[in-house]
């Protein structure tokens, strides 16, 4: 199912992208794939996604990959 949902993102037009990669989030984090889940979460912020609303999801993924230096990184954006 990510291999066919990163196609469709990958083909699909800019405008989209966003949005297609935050399905690719919730799949993986329903996946408990904490990483890979931030990873396609920093993409969707990157092609878009309002960082506001995405940063604390963004920050409790990073923690619950162990990923401490990025989810510091994270929470100073958050705050600022």
């Amino acid at each position: 199912a990510e291999g066919l949902l990163r196609r469709r993102i990958e083909a699909s037009p800019a405008s989209e992208r966003a949005q297609q990669l935050m399905q690719l989030v919730d799949l993986n984090d329903e996946l408990d794939r904490p990483q890979a889940a931030a990873a396609a979460l920093q993409e969707a912020m990157n092609a878009g996604a309002d960082e506001a609303r995405s940063l604390p999801r963004l920050c409790e993924l990073l923690e619950k990959a162990g990923k401490m230096g990025e989810l510091s990184e994270a929470l100073a954006r958050a705050i600022a």
